[in-house]
C-alpha cells in the first residue's frame, strides 16, 4: 500500500466529542488537493461511492448520521495519482458515483480498484485525517469521537518521558512497551485496551498491562489524558499521576 506523505493520527478530543455530529468524516491536512471515494456494506451488499474532492485543509463528510458498521475502506487520489490504496477491491468510476456490489467491475463500464480499511471500533462517529510530514513510511490516520482501542493504540505509538523523572522512558511498538533509565533498558511487557477495569474510578478507556517477568503485574492504568504530546495515566489503587510527553 503506497501511503506518501505519512498520514498521522489526530486523536478524539473528550470535551468536543459530546457535541459532535455523528459522521464518517474526512479531513486533509495535506499540502495539496486530495480526493476521496468509499466503500461499505449498506446491509444488503457492498457498496463504494466517490467522490469528495478536499482542498488544503478542507474536511467533508462522506456519511452522515451514527455509524451502523464497524469498517469503513477508502481510497484516496491526488494529483499524481493513487495516494492510498489497500487490498479490498471496489468498483468505481472517474465521475461521481454509487454503485452497489463490489464484483465484475469491468463488465459493468467501472474500473477496480483496492481500498484500504478503516475500524471505528464500533464508535458512531469517526474521522480520518491525512497529514503530510517529511517521512516516507507509516500508515494512514484515524480517529473516533470515543475510547476505541485502535485510536488509543496509534496515540500511545513512539517514545514518551517521564515527566517527573527525565530520566525514565519508555518506547511503544503496536501493543509492546520497552522501560529505560538513563538510557539503560529495564521492564519490557504488553497491553490491551480495555473499556474500564475493577477499581477504576473514571469510565476509561484503560490499559492493561502485563510485564515480561510475571511477579509483575497485570495491573490496569487510567487513562486521564491522551493526545499527540502528552500522556497522563494513574494505576488503580494508587493516588500518583504519571505524566509522559512525546519525545
Amino acid at each position: 500500500m503506497r501511503l506518501f506523505p505519512v498520514f498521522l493520527l489526530v486523536l478524539w478530543a473528550a470535551t468536543t466529542a459530546s457535541v459532535a455530529q455523528a459522521a464518517l468524516r474526512f479531513c486533509n491536512e495535506t499540502a495539496g488537493q486530495v480526493s476521496v471515494a468509499i466503500g461499505y456494506f449498506d446491509g444488503e451488499d457492498w457498496t463504494s461511492e466517490g467522490w469528495w474532492t478536499m482542498a488544503a485543509g478542507e474536511c467533508k463528510t462522506a456519511l452522515s448520521g451514527d455509524l451502523e458498521t464497524r469498517f469503513y475502506f477508502w481510497h484516496a487520489t491526488d494529483d499524481d495519482g493513487i495516494l492510498v490504496e489497500g487490498e479490498y477491491p471496489f468498483c468505481l468510476s472517474r465521475k461521481v458515483f454509487t454503485i452497489v456490489g463490489d464484483t465484475d467491475c469491468a463488465a459493468r463500464g467501472f474500473e477496480e480498484a483496492l481500498f484500504d480499511r478503516v475500524d471505528t471500533a464500533e464508535e458512531r462517529s469517526f474521522t480520518v485525517t491525512l497529514r503530510a510530514e517529511d517521512d516516507a513510511s507509516g500508515s494512514a490516520a484515524a480517529s473516533g469521537d470515543g475510547t476505541g482501542a485502535e485510536a488509543v493504540v496509534a496515540a500511545l505509538q513512539g517514545r514518551w518521558q517521564d515527566v517527573g523523572d527525565p530520566a525514565f522512558e519508555t518506547q511503544i511498538t503496536d501493543r509492546r512497551f520497552a522501560d529505560a533509565f538513563g538510557g539503560v533498558p529495564a521492564a519490557t511487557g504488553r497491553f490491551e485496551v480495555a473499556a474500564t477495569c475493577d477499581g477504576a474510578r473514571d469510565s476509561g478507556p484503560v490499559l492493561m498491562v502485563t510485564y515480561e517477568d510475571p511477579s509483575d503485574g497485570p495491573f490496569c492504568w487510567e487513562i486521564l489524558e491522551l493526545d499527540q504530546q502528552v500522556w497522563r495515566f494513574r494505576a488503580v489503587g494508587q493516588t500518583a499521576i504519571v505524566s509522559m510527553v512525546k519525545q
